[in-house]
This record gives structure tokens, sequence and C-alpha cells, in this order.
């Protein structure tokens, strides 16, 4: 089957897509890099992240791969491996930025549309399941509270060495949350058939042993 994961930022999603992936044996996409792809690669370029028309040409002239190296998922961008470099706190406020541009989310409609369409994949971002594989055959959103959204996120940010309040990631996790699910294009929202997975009280292997149960469930339907 093809999965399709959707959700706000630090709900978990991304984390339980891999693992979800590898405990299945199938493809994992991560969409999101792609966008951060585009942010890293205008910076290289010296393009201005809100310059949506010569951003939607960037990334239509981009060659992504996904290639699994030594059980980790690696990101090639014109030949070049940039897992690293598109993981700082910068490029992810890039991507978050021209993920919100029309031209953009067009340029790289038909290579998620692809890379979605086989099956034995589990693909994760903000509009999965509504847009890229609106026929997949499992669809899952992803949430938790905000306050608790914003702590992970402040773990993960102390442990890269950057010091922040609390208030100050979660107002950061607002806006994010804001310009996602009010963009005019492609913007975040559950699916009407999707599942909920409230991962505010859950560790990763109950939130896993959940999906494991409506993957059981579907099996048995078909």
């Amino acid at each position: 089957m093809r999965i399709a994961i959707d959700g706000t930022a630090s709900a978990g999603k991304g984390t339980l897509a891999k693992r979800l992936a590898e405990k299945l044996n199938y493809s994992y996409i991560d969409t999101g890099a792609l966008y951060r792809g585009v942010a890293l690669m205008a910076k290289k370029h010296g393009i201005d992240w809100y310059a949506a028309d010569e951003l939607g040409v960037l990334a239509e002239s981009l060659q992504f791969q996904f290639r699994w190296e030594e059980s980790e998922l690696h990101i090639y961008c014109e030949q070049e491996d940039i897992t690293s470099q598109i993981r700082t706190d910068e490029i992810s406020t890039g991507a978050s930025i021209v993920s919100s541009l029309a031209p953009v989310r067009k340029a790289l409609l038909k290579l998620q549309k692809q890379l979605g369409s086989k099956s034995g994949t589990v693909m994760d971002g903000r509009d999965i399941g509504t847009v890229i594989i609106p026929d997949a055959e499992l669809k899952i959103y992803v949430d938790a509270d905000p306050i608790v959204r914003a702590k992970r996120r402040q773990k993960q940010y102390r442990a890269k060495g950057r010091d922040c309040t609390l208030e100050e990631v979660l107002a950061d996790l607002m806006e994010r949350d804001e310009r996602d699910k009010n963009r005019e294009t492609a913007p975040l929202k559950r699916a009407a058939e999707a599942y909920l997975l409230d991962t505010t009280e859950q560790t990763m292997e109950e939130s896993l042993a959940q999906i494991m149960v409506w993957i059981s469930s579907l099996r048995t339907k078909t």
C-alpha cells in the first residue's frame, strides 16, 4: 500500500514515517527535504526566499535523488549529497517560506506524484493525503498539543547548542502553523478519510503500534 502522513511541525510525523518505512521495508520519501533542498540551492544561487517566480524556475530545474546508505536516508541534489546541509535552523526557516509559494509547489508537484505513485511507499509532508497521493490506501494526520510540540523542538535546539526560551519556540511554531494552514496552494489540512494520530502523550513505539493496527485493519478489509 501507499501511506500518506501529514501533520504539524514537531508532531513526530517525520520520525514516524521513517520508522514505519523501515518496519514495513517500504520506500520512504521525505517531501520536506525537497523544499529544504530548494531553499538551500536558492541560498547558494543568491535567490531571495520570497522571489516566487525565480524559485519556481529553480525548483523545476533541480534533480533530486533519495538513497539509503548504511541504514540512513540521504538526499542528493545535482549529484551533491545535501543531507546535512538542509538540516540547519536557517534552511528550516527557508523551507517554510519557499514551500508556501505556488510556483515552487507547482514545480515539485510532478516529482512528488511520481515518487508517491509506487506501491510500498511511505511519504510524509503537509499535503500528501490531500494533493500528492489523494488515493493513498492509508492516510494519517499527526498532531500534538502545541506546548508539547514546542518542548520537543526546544529540546532539539538545545541538543544543537542553540539557547532559546519555550515562548520563542512556541511563537515560531504558531507562525509556522499559520503559514502552513492558510497558504493559498495546498494548505495543511486533515484529509477527510485520514486517521488522526495524537502524539501528545504517546511514545514513538505506541504511535507505531497504533499505525500497525490501522494497517492490519485495512489489510483485513481487502
